[in-house]
């Protein structure tokens, strides 16, 4: 394989083809991130391996780069398997791009699906179903998700992260089985998920109920919920923020006040498949009637994904669990 270098990166002259424009100085390679934002265009493509780069560059709070984002739908299986053989074969080569891989993995989900996406949480997903030999929806990948390049290690035995890691941590390498994985299921210093949550009777249609500890108080009112629960904000903020006309529910002066809000978490991006995880929220003045004030999480996999995002301890495995 040839190879042609920018900086302390050396890139497989096979990863860098482009449908048209090229950027200026070594043929096929960007010389620098203004021109990488020029090839990003609708009938241009970049590499996989440019993308995670540039995503890197771009770091965890960059904004305004929406097409950039959509570019990493683009890239099949292979090329990701391609991008691990080519970590594993020649990471000297390939410092940077080790440097992105392991930042890109150390990432964690933190927001709803569509912000996932947009900060690497689909490269990630991708690249770790590659590792892990499996499908990117599958629910053991969904678990690894929440690990970083340490505790991957471990978890799943592949050169091309061993590649990586040597490559990053430099004179403090130890092969991985030698090394200890850092423990993320249970910390001392973080609050305890009974903190927040309490888990009820499941649903109507099987699925299992967390209620919002305290929220009922702060619905209980002619003019519904009014943003004055800490946790609650934080839950709402984590699935896109208190949308306004997600509330639906009627009232009228000097009357019996109602409303209700119902937002679905879809974490694999699986609309057609329809959404069973979501938030119920109930609110109003009403006494003995309808379902009580209040906020519910239901299903195992938002109420998973909310205990990280809150930084909460989780129980181990619960009644029911997959």
């Amino acid at each position: 394989m040839t190879y042609v270098g920018r900086s302390n990166c050396l890139w497989p002259l096979a990863l860098l083809t482009f449908h048209q424009k090229q950027a200026p100085g070594v043929p096929g390679a960007p010389s620098n991130r203004n021109d990488l934002a020029i090839m990003i265009q609708p009938t241009e493509t970049i590499t996989l391996g440019q993308w995670i780069i540039e995503r890197s560059r771009r770091g965890i709070s960059s904004s305004g780069d929406s097409r950039f984002h959509h570019v990493i739908k683009r890239y099949t299986p292979e090329d990701y398997d391609h991008l691990l053989s080519t970590l594993a074969e020649n990471p000297e080569k390939n410092r940077e791009l080790c440097a992105s891989v392991a930042w890109l993995l150390c990432q964690r989900p933190h927001r709803r699906m569509g912000m996932w996406i947009a900060y690497g949480g689909y490269a990630k997903e991708r690249l770790v179903a590659s590792l892990a030999g499996l499908k990117a929806y599958e629910t053991r990948t969904r678990k690894l998700l929440s690990l970083g390049l340490g505790e991957l290690r471990h978890a799943i035995p592949h050169p091309a992260l061993e590649a990586v890691a040597r490559i990053c941590l430099g004179s403090g390498y130890r092969p991985a089985g030698q090394a200890k994985p850092k423990k993320t299921t249970s910390t001392p210093d973080m609050p305890d998920w009974k903190t927040v949550f309490t888990r009820v009777t499941d649903s109507r249609d099987g699925l299992p109920r967390f209620y919002v500890r305290g929220s009922r108080t702060e619905l209980f009112g002619y003019d519904g919920y009014q943003g004055t629960h800490q946790q609650l904000d934080r839950i709402l903020e984590f699935l896109g923020g208190n949308r306004k006309h997600g509330w639906h529910g009627t009232d009228s002066p000097l009357n019996v006040a109602s409303y209700e809000y119902v937002d679905h978490y879809s974490p694999d991006d699986r609309e057609d498949e329809g959404l069973e995880d979501r938030i119920e929220i109930y609110a109003g003045n009403y006494l003995g009637c309808g379902n009580p004030q209040g906020a519910w999480v239901i299903g195992f996999c938002l109420f998973r994904d909310l205990l990280t995002h809150l930084g909460l301890n989780p129980p181990r495995r619960l009644k029911g669990e997959p």
